[in-house]
């Protein structure tokens, strides 16, 4: 059973990586300043307040992901 499970991550993972990109910016970087500006301008989001920072917590399990997010 946890090969199973094993393999069935081991495939949730690898199609994850096919749709999902992550960049960590630190804001302290010369570049977070820029990056803002940039996603600002291309309207790729539409009020400031949306931007928000958070800290980065261990990764929840994929069947965890999908039921917290649609409840």
């Amino acid at each position: 059973m946890a090969a199973f499970w094993f393999i069935v991550s081991a495939i949730y993972r690898r199609i994850k990586s096919w749709f999902v990109c992550s960049v960590t910016l630190n804001m302290y970087d010369d570049t977070f300043k820029w990056t803002l500006k940039y996603i600002k301008d291309k309207n790729l989001i539409k009020l400031d307040n949306v931007l928000k920072a958070k800290r980065k917590d261990e990764e929840e399990h994929w069947w965890e992901w999908i039921f917290n997010r649609h409840q």
